[in-house]
C-alpha cells in the first residue's frame, strides 16, 4: 500500500466520522425539537405567549448544555458547530409550526388612515388599487393615524418615511417605533427624475400583502454579534440589502433590510424567537414605484 493510498483512506475515514457525527446531531436535534414543541403547546394552553415561551425553553436547554460544555471553554470550531446546530433546530421547529408564519392579509374593506398632504392622493390611489375595497379616512394628524391604527380604529395608516432631500425622516420613524407598527408596503413616488418621496403602509399586527419580498428587522446585537445574525440570514437565504443605525435609541440599534424572495422566512423568524435574540421583525413588504406618469411598476 503506497503513501497516497494511506492518506486517501485516512481522509475517507475522517469524512465518514464527520458525516456520522452530523447525522447523530440531527437526530438529537429532532428529538429536542419534538420535546420543545410538546412543552410549547402545553404552555400556550396556559395562556403564555409564543416568543417568550420559546426563548424560555431554549434558555433552559442552553443552560443545561453549558453545564457539560461551557461556551467559554469552546474553541472557534465548536462555537461554529453550536451556531449551526441552533440554525438547524430553528429549521426543524419552523417545519413543524408552519401555521405560525406571518399571515397573508385577506380582510375585505380595510380602513386606511392618512393625513392630507400634497402627495396623499397619488399614494392612496396606488394603495387602494392593491387593496380592493379599501376605504380612506382623514386623520387629525400623523400621530392620530398611528395611534388609531395601534388601537384598532383603523386597519392601516399611511406615513411618509423617506425623501430625496431629507433621507430617512426620523420624526416619522420615531412615531412608527413608538406605536410598534409593522410595515406592509412601501410606495415610491417619483416627483422628478431626481426627486422622490416614499410612504409606508403600516399595520398594528404583523401580516403581509401578496408579493411581499422584503423583510425589515430591528437589530439590537447586545451579546449577540451582528455577524451571527447576518450569518443566520444568509443560512436561511435572506440577502442583506441595507443596514442603517437608528438614531435616538439607548443602545446600538440597527434597521436591517433583507430580500427574501427565495428565503426560508419561517426559520429566520423562529431563530429570532428561539435563540434569545433581541432582534425583531418590523416589516414584511413589497415596494411599488409610482413614476411620473399614471402607470405603476414594481421597483427593481
Amino acid at each position: 500500500m503506497n503513501e497516497l493510498t494511506v492518506i486517501a483512506e485516512n481522509l475517507a475515514d475522517a469524512d465518514r466520522l464527520l458525516s456520522d457525527g452530523w447525522r447523530l446531531r440531527r437526530a438529537q436535534l429532532s428529538e429536542l425539537s419534538g420535546l420543545m414543541q410538546t412543552q410549547l403547546r402545553k404552555r400556550l394552553e396556559r395562556g403564555e405567549e409564543t416568543e417568550q415561551t420559546l426563548a424560555s425553553l431554549y434558555g433552559e436547554y442552553a443552560e443545561q448544555l453549558n453545564r457539560f460544555a461551557p461556551l467559554s471553554d469552546q474553541r472557534e470550531l465548536a462555537q461554529a458547530v453550536s451556531l449551526f446546530s441552533r440554525l438547524e433546530l430553528c429549521r426543524m421547529m419552523a417545519i413543524e409550526t408552519a401555521e405560525e408564519n406571518l399571515p397573508l392579509y385577506g380582510e375585505s374593506h380595510p380602513v386606511i388612515a392618512y393625513f392630507q398632504n400634497p402627495y396623499a392622493g397619488r399614494i392612496l390611489q396606488c394603495v387602494t388599487d392593491l387593496l380592493p375595497g379599501a376605504e380612506a379616512t382623514d386623520a387629525e394628524d400623523y400621530s392620530d393615524a398611528c395611534e388609531g391604527t395601534a388601537e384598532g380604529r383603523y386597519d392601516f395608516c399611511l406615513l411618509p418615511v423617506e425623501s430625496a432631500g431629507d433621507g430617512v425622516m426620523n420624526r416619522f420613524a420615531q412615531l412608527i417605533d413608538r406605536y410598534g407598527l409593522f410595515t406592509v408596503l412601501i410606495c415610491h413616488l417619483a416627483l422628478s427624475e431626481e426627486e422622490y418621496i416614499r410612504f409606508a403602509l403600516l399595520s398594528a399586527t404583523p401580516c403581509m400583502l401578496e408579493g411581499a419580498d422584503r423583510l425589515k428587522l430591528r437589530a439590537v446585537p447586545g451579546e449577540e454579534c451582528l455577524w451571527e445574525l447576518l450569518l443566520a440570514c444568509q443560512t436561511f437565504g435572506a440577502e442583506p440589502e441595507g443596514c442603517r443605525s437608528l438614531p435616538g435609541a439607548a443602545n446600538d440599534t440597527y434597521e436591517l433590510t433583507l430580500r427574501v424572495q427565495d428565503a426560508d422566512v419561517a426559520s429566520l423568524i423562529r431563530y429570532l424567537e428561539l435563540c434569545g435574540s433581541r432582534s425583531t421583525v418590523t416589516g414584511c413588504y413589497r415596494q411599488v414605484a409610482i413614476p411620473l406618469g399614471d402607470s405603476k411598476v414594481l421597483l427593481y
